[in-house]
Parts: C-alpha cells; structure tokens; sequence
C-alpha cells in the first residue's frame, strides 16, 4: 500500500453546488461558462459555498485546506454592502444536539479585504486564505458564506469556486 502526499492540488466546485437564498436566480451557461445569475432587487442574501474535500478520523491524513477562491461578478451597480466573506465549520459530531456552526481564521486578499471592496463593479476572484490551515476531520462540514446587500440595480453573478489543499493519505 502506497503513501499520498500532495502539497497543490485544487479541487473545483461548481456553480450548482451553491446554496443561496433571498431573491430570483436563474441557472445559465454563457461562451461555455455555467455561472448563476440574481435578478437584480434591493435585498440582502447569503450564499453558501460548500467544500467537499475528504477528511478523516486520523490526525494528518485527509485534506488540508489552505484556501478558498470564488469568481463572482456584480454588474451595473455596486451592492449597498458585502459583510461577511468567511469560511465556515460546521459540527456534525454530536447524536444529541443539532449541528452548529463557526467561522474558521482566514485573510482575504488584498483586493477583497474590505466590504467596499468586494461589493464594487466588477469581475471579481476574491480568495480567502485559511490563518492556521485544518486538517478536515471527520463529522465537520466547511463552507464558504458570502453575505451581499444587494441595491435596486445590483446584478450578481455567480461563477464558481475553488478549495486549494495539501493531501495526504
């Protein structure tokens, strides 16, 4: 039996993995490119971007996630605000309570590490950079949350995202 130690390997999630809520959204492919858009209106709404990467009983074995990279575009007019762009760890370990939740230590780039920022015109790849990277354990869930305050005019596309991790098994 062999032993698996890659340290840059990325794993891409689709457009259909998102989780989103607040407002019309319509599934499309453009030049090839399957993204979702939000018909513009003025309301807030949260995505959540799941990763699904292995994990593991055994300490140091599994996904080590390092970071998370999203494409999105806000078209025609900035959104009013972009609070929350974090990532998240769920707790599905215990029988007797319900799952709870968490936000994970991690740093936005440069060009997303303000709410101003990341609510501006623009095609966007904001990546979220993991402070002390996890090892994925077993019975805890990851995603991304991405909270947008949407103006009037705001248009939204989502294109995807993309966990970059160390592997080892």
């Amino acid at each position: 039996m062999g032993y698996v130690h890659i340290t840059d390997i990325s794993q891409f999630i689709p457009p259909s993995s998102l989780m989103k809520t607040a407002g019309t959204w319509t599934d499309a492919v453009g030049t090839s490119v399957p993204y979702i858009d939000r018909t513009p209106a003025a309301a807030a709404f949260t995505l959540a971007i799941p990763i699904p990467l292995p994990s593991s009983a055994i300490g140091l074995q599994a996904a080590r996630l390092q970071a998370v990279q999203v494409w999105y575009t806000i078209g025609v007019e900035a959104a009013t605000g972009f609070a929350t762009a974090a990532i998240v760890r769920v707790n599905l370990r215990t029988q007797t309570l319900a799952p709870n939740a968490g936000l994970v230590a991690s740093t936005p780039d440069g060009d997303h590490d303000t709410a101003d920022k990341r609510r501006a015109v623009a095609v966007h790849h904001m990546t979220l950079s993991l402070t002390s990277p996890p090892w994925l354990l077993k019975q805890y869930g990851y995603y991304v949350q991405l909270t947008v305050d949407a103006h009037l005019n705001t248009e939204f596309r989502y294109h995807g995202a993309q966990a970059d991790y160390t592997l080892r098994l």
